[in-house]
């Protein structure tokens, strides 16, 4: 993929850690791939990640392919990231949560800014979006009440975009557990919302495992 065509992200260069985003994007993916991960910042509506961002969940995604366990994803919105994620899965089952009515009524003064509602995103869409990846399902509604068909299953990668402290808690308390050993979960949002970063933090004060903070806002664990 031609520097070029990652010109056309001009937007995303307001942050120079992108400048190595681009680089990389460059060596990694193929003439084939490449154009896909460009694709996803250049379609009608906005992606809310930074090329870095997206960059590392396409990674995480490809790392884990070959390591067993399903993949999973809480906070789709519009299913950029799963798209990213879909893209080089292969056939691993691939589980996606989201309300797609918003955030919940489970803003706390740990939130700050956020609201009830933002962030509401059609269904239709990202079942339209994904619809030619093999094993991708979703289920609609509050997490982890949608969870009952997950919860025999273990993971080997795990996604969470979900903004809020008492989700993001829930989902670590969810999907730590089910987490093979040298399973990822990574997050968004953990170097710029504090309710997510409590949640963390408070969540992986007596565990094993290290969070290793990446370059944007996201931070990553490695299950032990």
């Amino acid at each position: 993929m031609s520097h070029i065509e990652l010109g056309k992200l001009k937007y995303y260069k307001r942050n120079p850690l992108e400048e190595k985003a681009f680089k990389l994007v460059s060596k990694i993916y193929s003439e084939e791939e490449g154009p896909v991960f460009v694709s996803l910042f250049t379609g009608r509506k906005p992606v809310l990640f930074s090329p870095g961002e997206l960059l590392n969940i396409w990674e995480q995604s490809r790392i884990m392919v070959d390591h067993g366990g399903a993949y999973a994803e809480v906070g789709v919105f519009r299913g950029a990231s799963a798209k990213a994620i879909s893209e080089i899965k292969g056939n691993t089952p691939l589980h996606l949560f989201d309300t797609f009515e918003g955030l919940p009524d489970q803003v706390s003064n740990r939130d700050g800014r956020f609201k009830k509602e933002m962030f509401t995103a059609s269904e239709k869409e990202v079942r339209d979006r994904l619809s030619k990846y093999p094993a991708v399902k979703i289920y609609p509604g509050l997490f982890p009440n949608t969870a009952d068909a997950i919860k025999d299953l273990r993971f080997s990668f795990v996604h969470l975009d979900v903004d809020l402290y008492s989700v993001t808690k829930k989902a670590l308390e969810f999907f730590y557990p089910r987490m093979l050993s040298g399973g990822r979960i990574l997050s968004h949002d953990y170097g710029q919302c504090k309710g997510v970063w409590t949640a963390f933090d408070e969540f992986m004060a007596d565990k094993p495992e290290k969070l290793q903070p990446m370059e944007a806002t996201q931070v990553l664990m490695i299950k032990k």
